[in-house]
């Protein structure tokens, strides 16, 4: 969750495929076919109201001692009506500044991937696999960038269950500065005597 992969299974392996991955595939609309959908490419919108307003992340901070810290990201503007939290509890140890760039770039991802889709093609697009990155028109002709999500062959149809894919602008290099902790303070005693072993029959 904090590290933005996706999970797909294909040529009998499990696979954790980071996001952000470039286009590899084009699929005009004139490919798409009818598979009892009432449109041939569906799309739909999230819920404004549960995008998160912020994300926040708890982690462990090698340069406050491995102490327990927390980075947070905020989406600030007026136009925003939701009070949405994301909360993510890790024990990734990792610096406030790279868990800070990580809570933004799951932010930006949220806001920046809005868009569901559904649609069905033939066997020709069957090289396409869960996690890949590509471009399918719509009925206007425009291009959506999208990433698959989900993939259902039957009767030479091929359903696909996608998302709106937010590319380098949100998987690229994110950076942010976080919230340091003091550095820990020495508990080490200043003066250490001699050690005394006494065997009492209590």
């Amino acid at each position: 969750e904090m590290y933005l992969f996706d999970k797909s299974q294909h040529g009998r392996k499990l696979r954790f495929e980071h996001r952000g991955k470039p286009v590899t595939f084009r699929i005009p609309y004139t490919d798409l076919v009818t598979n009892g959908n009432k449109e041939v490419l569906q799309q739909d919108r999230a819920d404004g109201k549960k995008l998160p307003r912020e994300v926040s992340i708890k982690h462990i901070d090698p340069d406050a001692g491995f102490a327990s810290n927390k980075q947070t990201a905020t989406r600030r503007s007026n136009l925003i009506v939701t009070d949405e939290k994301v909360k993510i509890d890790s024990q990734v140890v990792t610096t406030a500044d790279h868990t800070a760039s990580i809570a933004l770039a799951v932010l930006k991802a949220r806001w920046g991937e809005q868009y569901t889709y559904k649609l069905s093609t033939t066997l020709r697009y069957t090289e396409v696999t869960v996690g890949d990155v590509g471009e399918v028109q719509d009925a206007q002709g425009d291009w959506h960038r999208i990433r698959m999500l989900e993939k259902n062959e039957d009767d030479g149809v091929i359903d696909w269950e996608a998302t709106m894919d937010a590319g380098p602008t949100v998987y690229g290099e994110t950076s942010s500065i976080g919230n340091a902790l003091p550095p820990p303070v020495s508990t080490t005693p200043g003066l250490v005597g001699n050690t005394v072993l006494e065997v009492l029959n209590l």
